[in-house]
């Protein structure tokens, strides 16, 4: 289940821990929620696989009720941690209203509080089945309302702080935080729309575990793309991720994915980043 997006993104970042374990990158607060999503991703990606190979039967007590359970919860996880890597760049932005950053840490809390909630509420190790309609509306519905609030507050400091003049970073990070935010926005929908047409559990799962494993890829790739020293050469790696999720999701997507990338390859420039 996603393993060609996963395992494409995992690859194709690796050298972001390489320049970490060099020296090359000093390690800062912000990247914990980057570490967080990207291995929790891996090892929702990877227990889905096994799920889906592994012929076993399904019953009470039986390992793969408790594989099942596990994917659950880690995927509600999965998906804060995702909105936490847009919640950092704000905090970040807005460093100079301490007011400010307590109130957003607070939302990011307040969302892993909800997320574990969600993914327990009727539920214990052994109980069978997806998550409830309920459980994905709730949490796709909060997920789109927080990272849209997010995307605001980081538009409006960086719009603050350009006042000067837009720099090539401030551009960067405004551009890809409108085109996360629409792809995110378009997954979390199309997870409670599906999810509220009455469909079978196990559409009901792998929209779960979609939403899941997408969104916080995406939120690292905009992480990675901000720190390399080509610039625009990562952007474009950014939205090539972009086109390999849209003919996955749904073929409609493309349209939306190449309107995004040409708005970023005409706004961005060829300027270093940083410069």
């Amino acid at each position: 289940m996603h393993v060609r997006e996963t395992t494409w993104d995992y690859l194709n970042s690796l050298w972001f821990e390489y320049r970490l374990l060099t020296g090359k990158i000093r390690f800062r607060w912000h990247f914990v929620p980057y570490f967080l999503a990207r291995y929790s991703v891996l090892a929702l990606a990877t227990m889905s696989a096994v799920d889906v190979l592994v012929d076993a039967p399904m019953g009470p007590a039986c390992p793969r009720a408790v594989l099942e359970n596990l994917i659950l919860h880690l995927g509600f996880l999965t998906l804060v941690f995702g909105t936490w890597n847009l919640l950092t760049r704000t905090l970040i932005i807005w460093g100079h209203n301490p007011l400010l950053m307590k109130m957003l840490s607070a939302v990011g809390l307040a969302q892993l509080a909800l997320a574990l909630i969600l993914s327990s509420v009727g539920r214990n190790l052994y109980t069978i089945g997806p998550p409830s309609a309920l459980s994905i509306t709730l949490s796709a519905a909060t997920t789109a309302f927080i990272e849209l609030a997010i995307l605001l507050l980081s538009l409006v400091g960086i719009r603050r702080a350009s006042i000067q003049g837009e720099s090539y970073l401030a551009r960067l990070l405004k551009n890809q935080g409108i085109a996360y935010f629409v792809m995110t926005f378009l997954i979390q929908v199309s997870a409670i729309a599906i999810t509220l047409a009455n469909v079978d559990d196990a559409t009901r799962m792998w929209v779960g575990v979609s939403g899941s494993i997408l969104s916080p890829i995406l939120s690292c790739r905009l992480v990675t793309s901000t720190l390399s020293e080509n610039g625009p050469s990562y952007v474009r790696s950014f939205y090539t991720f972009l086109q390999i999720v849209s003919e996955t999701i749904a073929p409609g997507h493309e349209r939306i994915v190449s309107t995004a990338s040409s708005f970023l390859e005409t706004r961005a420039g060829t300027t270093p980043l940083g410069e």
